[in-house]
């Protein structure tokens, strides 16, 4: 199955023959002195004045290497706040601190996730403008396949981050709903006591029964499904 990684790592091997092309001298010499490394021959000094190249990548090909190294970033911010929703990675922690974290990475996922899809645009269209280039059919490209990012992934990642860190939604709204401000003022209950006497405790038994192991199947998901929407742009490259 196609993924993230494989799709960076064609565009990075592009990348560097587009700059073969310009610095032969240069890419050969640096490979050589890899290969020296390897073997405990020899240290290569990179970006040293001597191994500067003559000539450098168009500003849009350092466009797409900052997005695509964007997206490896965002890809795996996604994983560590889904995986740090699992017992696993919380052993030995009191229900507190394990709700504090779980709380926390909970959100987190939401805007990781949200951040994603938008770097994955941000790829789609910065590949696009390398890689494709009559005008039109890189307009259109970009558009399809942006569209099926928001319709299989933003869409639906969306709608549940409302719920929970959209600005015009609050962790409280229930306390309103339910009618129970009343009661609350008149007991003390201020948000700081409520947090650690039952919101945290109760979100780390939680995780403990692992109620949140939900979102690495979805995370899984998210990315194999971006993964398949950049080999469908790959596709569409070779075509063009």
């Amino acid at each position: 199955m196609a993924s993230i990684d494989d799709f960076v790592g064609h565009r990075w091997e592009d990348a560097k023959e587009a700059l073969r092309k310009l610095d032969g001298d240069f890419v050969s010499r640096l490979e050589s002195e890899q290969g020296l490394q390897s073997l405990g021959l020899d240290m290569p000094q990179l970006y040293s004045a001597r191994d500067r190249p003559k000539r450098l990548l168009s500003k849009k090909w350092h466009l797409l290497l900052e997005a695509c190294s964007e997206l490896v970033m965002q890809a795996r911010n996604v994983q560590v706040a889904a995986i740090s929703l699992t017992p696993e990675a919380n052993t030995g922690l009191s229900s507190y601190e394990a709700g504090t974290r779980a709380d926390y990475h909970f959100r987190s996922w939401f805007i990781h996730a949200t951040a994603l899809t938008g770097r994955t645009d941000e790829v789609i269209r910065k590949t696009a403008d390398v890689c494709i280039p009559e005008h039109g059919t890189r307009s259109k490209v970009v558009k399809r396949h942006k569209t099926s990012v928001y319709q299989q992934i933003t869409k639906h990642i969306s709608t549940q981050r409302n719920d929970y860190v959209h600005p015009n939604r609050s962790w409280a709204s229930g306390i309103t709903e339910d009618q129970l401000w009343e009661g609350h003022l008149a007991i003390g209950m201020t948000p700081t006591r409520f947090l650690d006497e039952f919101h945290y405790p109760a979100q780390g038994e939680d995780m403990m029964v692992r109620k949140f192991d939900g979102y690495v199947a979805e995370t899984t998901r998210i990315l194999d499904c971006l993964g398949e929407i950049l080999q469908e742009l790959e596709a569409d490259i070779a075509d063009s």
